[in-house]
C-alpha cells in the first residue's frame, strides 16, 4: 500500500487521469439509481475501470506495447471483471493476469494462465493485498466524500466524483505493483528465471 501511494505520489498527474473514467461513471450511476439503465452504468464502469487499470499497468511497468497488446490487457480486464462480481475468490488469480499481459506481451489465452501461476506463488498475499486496496479505496472514497461534502458544501455528486477521481487510480496502481511483487515470488519459488520485462 505505502509503496502504491508513493508511486502515486511521484507521477500524480498521469496517476489521477486513471480516475477521470471511473470517477464518471460512478456519479452517473448516482443520477441513474436502481433503475433500468443501472446495467448500462455497470458495464460503463467495467470497461472504463479496465481502461484504467490497463493504463496503471503501463505507467508502473513504463512498458510501450502496441495496440494488439494494449486491445488483449483490455479484453483480459474485461474478462476478469465478470467474475469478480460474484466474489473475491478469483480476484487474485485474475487480477494479475492483465499487468502481465503488459509486461510479458502474453496473448490471451495465456494470460490467465500466467495469473493463475503468479497467485500461486503466494496466493495469500495476493489476494489480501488486493482486498486491502479495495476496501482502502471504498473507505477512503466514503470518508472523503463526506468531508467535500461537509466542509464545502458541495453536492454529494460533486464530491463523490472528486473523491473517487483522485483515490480510485491507487486501485489500479496497486493492483499493477503486485504484479512484480507476485513475479518475484514466483521467481523465488520455482528457482527459475522470470518472464524478461517488456
Amino acid at each position: 500500500m505505502a509503496e502504491t501511494i508513493r508511486f502515486y505520489g511521484r507521477h500524480f498527474w498521469r496517476s489521477l487521469l486513471l480516475g477521470l473514467g471511473p470517477a464518471v461513471i460512478a456519479d452517473a450511476g448516482y443520477f441513474v439509481g436502481f433503475h433500468p439503465w443501472l446495467g448500462a452504468v455497470v458495464a460503463g464502469w467495467i470497461l472504463l475501470a479496465t481502461a484504467s487499470y490497463v493504463g496503471g499497468a503501463l505507467l508502473v511497468t513504463g512498458a510501450r506495447p502496441g495496440r494488439r497488446v494494449a486491445g488483449t490487457a483490455f479484453a483480459v480486464g474485461a474478462a476478469v471483471s465478470l467474475p469478480l462480481l460474484a466474489g473475491f475468490v478469483w480476484l487474485a488469480p485474475l487480477g494479475l493476469a492483465v499487468p502481465a499481459v503488459v509486461a510479458e506481451r502474453i496473448p490471451l489465452r495465456a494470460a490467465f494462465s500466467r495469473g493463475l501461476e503468479l497467485a500461486r506463488a503466494d496466493y495469500a498475499h495476493a489476494l489480501g493485498a488486493q482486498v486491502t486496496l479495495l476496501l482502502v479505496v471504498f473507505l477512503t472514497q466514503v470518508l472523503l466524500t463526506a468531508l467535500l461534502h461537509g466542509a464545502s458544501q458541495q453536492s454529494t455528486h460533486v464530491s463523490a466524483f472528486l473523491a473517487n477521481l483522485v483515490v480510485s487510480p491507487i486501485l489500479f496502481l496497486g493492483g499493477a505493483l503486485l504484479y512484480h511483487d507476485q513475479a518475484a515470488r514466483a521467481k523465488l519459488k520455482s528457482g527459475t528465471r522470470a518472464p524478461r520485462e517488456a
